[in-house]
């Protein structure tokens, strides 16, 4: 059981570190065109998001 929790705290950790790199790549790299980049780095926000939601829902549901 405690290997199962320390593998999804992994993940979620992974998943928001690439989240914060790619945010800084987006922010870092100068486009000509500004609301696709904005865009861009929100999707990344929102799907790393969603997957720290799922991660520790299912963490919750192997503890059970």
């Amino acid at each position: 059981m405690k290997t199962i929790d320390f593998t999804v705290l992994w993940h979620v950790v992974y998943q928001g570190y690439l989240c914060y790199l790619a945010i800084i790549i987006c922010v870092s790299m100068e486009h000509s065109n500004r609301n696709r980049k904005m865009r861009f780095a929100n999707y990344i926000e929102a799907s790393s998001r969603k997957d720290i939601v799922e991660g520790w829902s299912y963490a919750h549901w192997i503890k059970k």
